[in-house]
């Protein structure tokens, strides 16, 4: 195999799906939302961390477990593709490439995608919807009632042994997906063409196939969510080589359930080259929402930053003025 396509993986995850630390101008790069309840937008001020939350607890869990579907079954159909059988010299050596596929897909599916964590955010436009927007505080700022942290992205740096990876979510119908995974394997396929095939290689493509399909089943949602403009951090236990953030993993009890939950400690994660950035130089904005514009409220987040020895945010302090207010319900 050639050592240009040992970095094959993270690269090529970064061409299909938008990442985040790939856009190379800073200056380009999306100020993100994080929209919550008051409690948990105290405790993240409070302790600087994210709890991250497994796939399969999120609203729509046949995001997840639909694009894992879709992607094994095309997989599947290209078998009779007789321009990748080409590519790959046999179709005895399809047959290698889609066993170990699957290998890998049953021990993901029963071993580590309990231990697979994202974060959500939504992408903050300062010039159209300064004070946020409507649908994401209906949806996930409690119903108006809750809070906003934004965060710069320019800190962003690309790092080999990262678990994390920050993707743009795309939005299609049921049927585009099929289309735009059989898409990715094409060109996946045919970046190999020139590679010298042997069993050691066939193996790594079962692997680094297994891997877009993953990601396309993490990074694909219904157009229904289009407003979203939803990014997502995301934690793939396979690609903690280091144990980075293995001891992170944790719990929430909340209204009667219980979830895992991955402790994400807002901070650098210790790989080479350092970096400096902290909590605070990151975050830029702190938003109430709308239901919370009245003087007395704002007054009073003030307040909790300054028992919580958070003084110096009060200046990204902003309290969203959209003329809303919650629904009771009925």
């Amino acid at each position: 195999m050639s050592s240009n396509f040992e970095t094959y993986s993270r690269e090529f995850l970064g061409s299909i799906f938008k990442n985040l630390a790939g856009i190379k101008e800073k200056e380009k790069r999306p100020l993100l939302a994080h929209y919550t309840s008051l409690e948990a937008f105290k405790k993240i001020i409070q302790n600087q961390n994210f709890l991250l939350s497994n796939p399969l607890c999120m609203n729509d869990i046949q995001e997840v477990r639909f694009g894992l579907s879709v992607g094994r079954n095309q997989l599947e159909l290209l078998e009779s593709n007789n321009e990748i059988l080409r590519t790959i010299h046999s179709k005895d050596n399809f047959i290698k490439i889609l066993g170990k596929f699957n290998l890998i897909f049953d021990d993901f599916k029963i071993n580590h995608l309990k231990n697979t964590y994202v974060l959500c955010m939504s992408q903050y436009d300062e010039e159209t919807h300064i004070h946020g927007s409507l649908s994401m505080w209906r949806g996930y700022g409690s119903n108006g009632q809750g809070a906003a942290l934004i965060f710069d992205t320019k800190f962003l740096e690309y790092a080999n042994d990262s678990p994390l990876f920050f993707g743009r979510v795309e939005y299609a119908s049921n049927e585009d997906p099929i289309a735009k995974i059989n898409e990715i394997y094409i060109k996946f396929f045919e970046l190999i063409k020139d590679e010298n095939i042997d069993d050691e290689f066939l193996t790594k493509i079962g692997k680094y196939i297994f891997d877009v399909t993953l990601f396309f089943s993490l990074l694909y949602k219904h157009n229904a969510f289009e407003e979203e403009k939803e990014w997502r951090m995301i934690y793939v236990p396979t690609f903690d080589t280091k144990s980075i953030l293995t001891k992170n993993l944790t719990y929430l009890i909340q209204n009667n359930t219980i979830q895992p939950k991955l402790d994400f400690k807002i901070e650098p994660l210790g790989l080479e080259p350092n970096r400096d950035w902290t909590f605070d130089t990151i975050l830029y904005r702190l938003l109430l929402g709308p239901s919370h514009s009245l003087p007395l409220a704002l007054e009073a987040t003030k307040q909790m930053l300054k028992e919580l020895g958070k003084e110096h945010l009060i200046k990204k302090l902003v309290a969203s003025d959209i003329p809303y207010r919650p629904h009771s319900g009925g």
